[in-house]
């Protein structure tokens, strides 16, 4: 592995200091060779890889995990825009908007009511959101 790049950045250096700005063209020779070498080398590192069963493994379990973590995104986003458009609707019904401007900052629109949705799963400010919320809609 080492060998070949070695090999292949003395190739470059080469083909850069044998060419002058009189002579344009290059010899594709060594840039097959080269590219030839860049080849060489990713085969060296698939064919090492194929001993390591154990990173095999964990590489596929991040993948899937990963393909997980997209379905769980999905439902969280479903249910955080069930919920904006509920609260949402209250809101709008209990007239709630023209009176208080904190709930109309948090729950004002769709993407504002999302966005405190957010904001109450990951649990940053929820007492105070619950609490101002809770005293505009009367209990």
């Amino acid at each position: 592995l080492v060998t070949t790049s070695c090999a292949n950045i003395g190739m470059t250096v080469a083909l850069l200091n044998s060419t002058t700005s009189s002579d344009v063209s290059l010899d594709f020779g060594v840039l097959r060779l080269i590219r030839l070498l860049r080849v060489v080398r990713v085969a060296r590192v698939v064919r090492v890889l194929r001993f390591m069963n154990h990173l095999v493994v964990l590489v596929e379990g991040m993948i899937s995990t990963l393909r997980l973590l997209a379905w769980m995104l999905g439902l969280f986003l479903i249910v955080v825009f069930a919920g904006g458009v509920m609260v949402t609707k209250v809101i709008a019904q209990e007239d709630i908007l023209a009176h208080e401007e904190e709930i109309n900052e948090w729950w004002g629109s769709l993407p504002k009511a999302m966005l405190t949705h957010y904001v109450l799963a990951t649990t940053e400010d929820w007492v105070t959101i619950a609490e101002l919320s809770n005293e505009a809609v009367g209990e």
